[in-house]
């Protein structure tokens, strides 16, 4: 029967490659004399072909062959699945059943073959490909967020490309309380949701993934459940919202009431009555937005059916997730409902006249205007929405709306400078050279490093690849500074970032993702042109208009304006200049060390200057290589003054040069005026002097502040 079925199949492509010909020279004269011989060979080895099949089924029948059962392939070990069949919508049997009959590897039978990790969620586990990652907690580097969207707003498409993308898992339409489970990765059982409808394009995930989420309906009212959860798990949000809400209702109607395409079941009354419902919502879900203190991007559903690259590409950046070659997005979901509402109206000569008659309908442009979803203008309705609401911090594409104010890459907003002079102005001659220098040999080789939680960050490879060996993963440089960040950064009420003694910029871009605003100072002409190349290769992250960076030293005292100052380095960029006589990192002797005069302000001076608060919604770095002792006495008047404090945390360099005792005094009076003072991730009790002999940060580093923290 092989042999006969191998032979039958070649003589049926003869067949098919002779009437291809036929039809080629149907029209000439070689077709008049030969074209009956190739209707007679395609008839006699058609009839062998039926022939064939008739004696394989009539055996198949006697011998009551039972069907080949296949291996199944679990879906959540993400293995890509060929043959597979999709059941039709309006299934009674809601669960897919994907087979393939693809030879497994041993991975993957391993895989099969392994229990399920034990977790604390009921119907949830982890994927056996991260259980090493899992196993002592939540991976620093991984980003969790919450996605909230009405039925009908483009949640298929977001679904469909999240499937797509190796580096993402996420959990669609899932309740609130298997929130947490989603948002550390877990994947939980719903056999009301459908998979994918492209299983077998479903590539091999990572593991451990960048971003793991979740998607929820807006409409569950169970916005105070989704506040304490993103702040629990540290997640962003995504708004999906849909601005012709005419079109909006209609789909609605016919995905769940099973309308007919041709038209919609609702009179005038109740179809004003829906179509409001719909917007209620969308103003709900809108405003649900502008109240938390988190990160929140904006999807348009009528930008996301245009522009489907633009909006994955920058969401891709807001989340802080590595760029993947995903191709057909505009393809890779129908969207529904693209045609223009009127096509799907019955009565629509009653609504028209009813919506004629009326004032001030808010929608009455969407159903008389056919081309309402290709007007629909993203950037002005963002920039609408901006004015109108002033949400805390909400993002479209790589603009930023924060309190009213729109930060785009290149607004006048984005570029203004609060009277700080620029680089040419604050250095001297010999600062200047040496910035002009640095700059001429930036710029030609990066790298893409990601530390801790916080999201990718580009650095420039000059003059050797030190942030790529030093600050990966959880960082062999100053981990506890990123680890102390982690746990100041991430309360709340903390909103500002000023780092005094950026350096090339590590704490300011790892700040920079964690509060609404960062400000970096750096006097060292070399480190600065370093930042400031820094800055220019992470331009397209969404954290970018985040930050002002200005090459400015810190001056004791509270005096207003600038002075000049004279700065020192033994080799000018190597993260040890400093203001005193005996400059830090001291290798040669004081009358070789490399010196120049940079502009100073002092901090009061600095932050009213930029419209900071100084309370304790700020959070300020001070690391100035021994200047400490003469900065941080000379800000007890002031503090005095402010019933809310800034958080300070000062880094003490006693290897370098000891505080003097009157300089220890004033510092202890200092530590008083705050709630609570810590010391390496520790509160303590008062004000202990630093041990020259230690260099540790965890021993050197003091935070002082009034926030009640655990």
């Amino acid at each position: 029967m092989t042999g006969r079925h191998n032979w039958t199949d070649v003589a049926y492509i003869i067949a098919d490659v002779f009437q291809i010909l036929h039809k080629i020279f149907m029209n000439s004269q070689f077709q008049r004399n030969v074209g009956y011989y190739f209707v007679c060979v395609t008839i006699v080895f058609a009839i062998i072909h039926v022939r064939f099949y008739y004696s394989h089924a009539k055996l198949c029948i006697t011998q009551k062959r039972e069907p080949i059962s296949l291996p199944q392939v679990e879906t959540r070990q993400y293995t890509p699945i060929e043959n597979s069949t999709r059941p039709s919508r309006n299934s009674p049997n809601k669960q897919k059943i994907y087979q393939t009959n693809r030879k497994l590897t041993t991975k993957q039978k391993t895989y099969q073959n392994t229990p399920p990790i034990q977790t604390p969620h009921p119907g949830c586990e982890y994927d056996i490909g991260d259980e090493k990652f899992f196993s002592s907690g939540k991976p620093p580097s991984l980003q969790s967020y919450i996605v909230l969207n009405e039925a009908r707003s483009g949640s298929s498409w977001l679904q469909e490309i999240s499937y797509a993308h190796p580096a993402i898992k996420v959990q669609f339409e899932l309740g609130i309380e298997r929130a947490d489970a989603a948002l550390s990765c877990m994947q939980c059982k719903r056999n009301s949701v459908s998979n994918s409808k492209f299983m077998e394009r479903i590539p091999q995930k990572k593991h451990p993934p960048d971003a793991c989420g979740m998607t929820m309906f807006g409409s569950a009212n169970q916005f105070d459940n989704v506040r304490e959860v993103a702040a629990r798990n540290n997640a962003k949000l995504v708004l999906l919202l849909r601005m012709n809400h005419v079109a909006h209702a209609i789909s609605g109607a016919r995905h769940f009431d099973k309308a007919s395409a041709s038209g919609v079941m609702w009179k005038t009354a109740e179809f004003r009555r829906q179509v409001d419902i719909i917007k209620k919502r969308s103003d709900r879900l809108l405003h649900f937005a502008v109240e938390p203190k988190r990160p929140t991007y904006l999807i348009i559903y009528e930008d996301m059916k245009r522009n489907p690259e633009r909006v994955w590409r920058n969401l891709e950046r807001f989340l802080g997730i590595s760029p993947n070659n995903i191709t057909n997005l505009k393809n890779l979901h129908p969207m529904s409902s693209t045609k223009p509402p009127i096509h799907y109206l019955q009565h629509l000569a009653e609504i028209q006249r009813d919506i004629n008659a009326t004032t001030n309908i808010s929608w009455k442009s969407m159903i008389l205007n056919p081309l309402y979803d290709e007007e629909v203008n993203p950037d002005k309705t963002f920039r609408s929405i901006c004015e109108r609401l002033k949400p805390t911090e909400l993002w479209m594409h790589n603009s930023v709306c924060r309190g009213g104010v729109l930060h785009t890459p290149d607004s006048d907003q984005s570029k203004k400078n609060w009277g700080f002079p620029p680089p040419l102005q604050a250095f001297d001659e010999r600062g200047l050279g040496l910035y002009r220098q640095t700059k001429l040999l930036l710029g030609h080789q990066s790298s893409e490093v990601k530390t801790r939680s916080a999201g990718p960050v580009t650095y420039d490879q000059h003059p050797h690849s030190w942030a790529a060996k030093s600050l990966q993963g959880y960082a062999t440089w100053e981990a506890e500074t990123f680890a102390s960040f982690d746990h100041w950064l991430s309360d709340e009420r903390v909103q500002y970032h000023v780092d005094f003694g950026t350096w090339i910029g590590p704490t300011l871009l790892y700040a920079a993702q964690k509060v609404k605003r960062a400000v970096g100072f750096e006097g060292d002409p070399v480190a600065f042109a370093v930042v400031e190349r820094n800055l220019q290769w992470n331009k397209e992250r969404p954290w970018r208009p985040n930050i002002d960076m200005y090459a400015v030293a810190i001056v004791q005292g509270q005096g207003e304006g600038f002075k000049n100052i004279e700065m020192r380095s033994s080799s000018a960029g190597n993260s040890c200049s400093g203001v005193m006589s005996v400059a830090p990192c001291a290798h040669r002797k004081p009358e070789k060390m490399v010196t120049w005069n940079v502009s100073a302000i002092s901090l009061p001076a600095a932050l009213k200057r930029l419209q900071i608060p100084a309370t304790d919604e700020t959070f300020v770095k001070v690391d100035v290589e021994s200047f400490e002792c003469e900065l941080f006495p000379s800000w007890r008047t002031w503090l005095e003054t402010l019933s809310r404090k800034p958080t300070l945390r000062i880094t003490f360099h006693s290897q370098i040069r000891k505080c003097s005792d009157a300089q220890y005094s004033e510092i202890s009076k200092i530590a008083a005026l705050y709630k609570s003072l810590w010391l390496g991730g520790k509160k303590i009790s008062g004000f202990l002097i630093p041990d020259a002999t230690v260099t540790n940060t965890n021993r050197d580093t003091f935070v002082f502040t009034d926030l009640t923290v655990n």
